[in-house]
């Protein structure tokens, strides 16, 4: 099942969303927390590499200069596929917290279903009921009913 299909409401069965909401955002929260630390992993990875870099570049040229070294820092492949782990890795953080934002719109709506539940919302429509109609069609039938007997008993007698 994908993240959306998580996000459907069966509204006929509001009980069962409710007890697999909690589960459902503490997963996603959970992805979110992984995201975070990846991303804050890759940052600090980045940082390492630009220092060693710089190092590296310092220690090669005859006299380095901080326009030189940070030109050679910013060229280099490592910083580079370092740099892009790191945007990737900002991307996932920022799609886990459009999952969790999801997550909590779901609740709001969980709230709402369960309001309108106890409005009827989702009621069958029922036509309203004609009283007089209903009272009159009863005393017909009784009438008919007696005239049945009375008929009875005149040809028993």
């Amino acid at each position: 099942m994908g993240f959306v299909d998580s996000l459907e409401i069966d509204h006929n069965a509001l009980d069962i969303e409710w007890l697999e909401q909690p589960k459902k955002f503490f997963r996603v929260s959970k992805k979110l927390a992984d995201a975070r630390e990846e991303m804050h992993d890759a940052s600090l990875q980045l940082d390492v590499i630009v220092a060693e870099v710089g190092q590296e570049t310092r220690e090669a040229l005859e006299k380095p200069t901080v326009a030189a070294v940070a030109d050679a820092v910013i060229q280099d492949k490592r910083v580079i596929e370092a740099k892009q782990m790191l945007k990737n890795y900002r991307n996932e953080v920022d799609v886990c917290q459009a999952e969790v934002s999801a997550m909590d719109m779901r609740k709001k709506a969980l709230e709402n279903a369960v309001r309108l539940l106890g409005l009827e919302y989702f009621a069958s429509p029922q036509t309203p009921r004609d009283i007089d109609a209903e009272y009159l069609e009863r005393a017909k039938k009784k009438e008919i009913r007696g005239k049945g007997k009375k008929k009875k008993k005149k040809k028993g007698d």
